[in-house]
Order: structure tokens, then C-alpha cells, then sequence
């Protein structure tokens, strides 16, 4: 997971050269995959905060532009380590971390531009289910708040 992490952080910041969300949501995963103790508060603010900062934020802010696919991407690959990590702690779980699952993670595959991973298990991708979470997550918010 570090390894996507890193390489959709490398494309995000290729248009977006100072993107301290990405390096932060980057940091988390690794930390969290070298065996660290984070809690799904941590990683549910680096998605989306009280303070409107986070990947979905700029995920938000990327609508239309070469990074969106990027940030919608690691949005949803944070948004499922968080998972992972209320699912580890039994933490009371937001609503936005609960729609993610197993078979909710779209990693980078033929459609992501210059990708060098390729997902090893697509056929565990539901056609419902895909890296539109972050995006969907995106458009709740929107029309809640409009």
C-alpha cells in the first residue's frame, strides 16, 4: 500500500508541487504499514478534518484538473487504511470511513496515466465499487452544504 501511496503522491505533485495533504496521507500509510499504533481519528482527519483541511478537500479542489484522478486515488486508498485501522481498534467508525470495504479499494491500473502498478487481484473490484468512493464522498458533501 505505501508503494501506490508513494507513486500516486509522485503524480499528484508532478502538477502540484507542494501538496503537504498527499505528503501527510503518505506518511500515515507508511507509518501505519512499518507496524505503528495510528488511530482512525488520525486518519479520518487527514481525509477530511474539522478545520476543512485534508484529501478530500483538495480532491474537492482538484475537480477539472490533471491531479484529480491523483487525489481521487489516494483519497480513497487513505480512506481505506483508515478502515483498516477503526476495523484494528474498534473505534466508533464516521459514516464516510464505513461505505469503504475490501472490495472498495480501485488501485491504479490500465486507466491511470503513467501508472507502473498494476492491481494483482481485479477481480476482487466490485463494478460498483471503485475509486469514486472519495469521489462520492465528495458530492455528499457538496449537497449537504448547498
Amino acid at each position: 500500500m505505501a508503494a501506490v501511496a508513494a507513486s500516486l503522491v509522485a503524480q499528484i505533485e508532478r502538477t502540484e508541487p507542494h501538496a503537504p495533504e498527499a505528503d501527510a496521507a503518505l506518511a500515515a500509510i507508511c507509518t501505519w504499514g512499518d507496524g505503528a499504533r495510528l488511530t482512525g481519528r488520525y486518519f479520518s482527519d487527514l481525509i477530511y478534518s474539522d478545520d476543512e483541511r485534508g484529501a478530500l478537500r483538495r480532491l474537492s479542489e482538484a475537480a477539472g484538473e490533471p491531479s484529480e484522478d491523483g487525489w481521487n486515488a489516494l483519497t480513497t486508498a487513505t480512506m481505506y487504511v483508515a478502515w483498516l485501522v477503526y476495523q484494528e481498534t474498534g473505534e466508533p467508525m464516521p459514516s464516510d470511513v464505513n461505505e469503504v470495504g475490501e472490495d472498495s479499494l480501485d488501485l491504479p491500473d490500465s486507466n491511470w496515466p503513467n501508472s507502473t502498478y498494476s492491481s494483482p487481484q481485479p477481480a476482487r473490484r466490485s463494478k460498483a465499487a471503485s475509486s469514486s468512493i472519495a469521489g462520492a464522498v465528495v458530492a455528499k458533501r457538496r449537497k449537504s452544504s448547498g
